[in-house]
């Protein structure tokens, strides 16, 4: 169904109707991202265009039969972005403003922090799930499998996109050697 809405975005780029952006100069322009079941869209802040995108929208929802779920929806503003053109575009899409853009898989989708900060929702789930296992309960050889399926899938994401401090990764051997 995600070919539908390429298909959807791009006639309406074509067209005219929706613009692409550059978000600083060395990056190539984007209209949108698609990730899994989640989508991104970049726009100039022109209302014309937000009700444009909410007409893609639309149109995807009619083809294929799906619902966007509004409440999980966000719209997230630079920012300088005057308060009532911010107001404005939450109207139109009929989405609720958001402070931050939040978490994509663990990782803060804003990446202006420290990389320790960034990261250390990792740590703390991989803190979370071996505390949340019985090690007394379980064999070794069921804990080395919990280890290699699900504590070390955790950071996968994260080191296929960055490099994830030294201290962070010793952090995690620390916590798997003493469960």
């Amino acid at each position: 169904m995600a070919n539908a809405l390429l298909t959807l975005m791009s006639k309406a780029i074509q067209d005219g109707s929706i613009k692409e952006i550059h978000l600083n100069p060395t990056c190539p322009t984007l209209s949108h991202l698609l990730f899994a079941d989640d989508a991104i869209f970049f726009l100039d802040g022109m209302i014309r265009e937000a009700q444009n995108v909410a007409n893609v929208l639309n149109q995807y929802c009619y083809v294929s039969r799906q619902a966007i779920n509004l409440n999980k929806s966000g719209i997230f503003f630079e920012r300088d972005c005057p308060k009532n053109l911010k107001q404005n575009l939450a109207v139109e899409l009929r989405v609720p403003i958001s402070k931050d853009i939040g978490k994509y898989l663990v990782i803060p989708s804003d990446w202006v922090r420290t990389k320790k900060q960034m990261f250390a929702g990792i740590l703390a789930k991989v803190k979370r799930k071996l505390e949340g296992w019985k090690e007394k309960l379980i064999s070794k050889v069921r804990k080395e499998v919990l280890i290699k399926t699900v504590i070390q899938a955790l950071p996968q994401y994260a080191m296929s996109i960055f490099k994830i401090p030294t201290s962070i990764c010793r952090a995690i051997e620390k916590r798997i050697a003493s469960f």
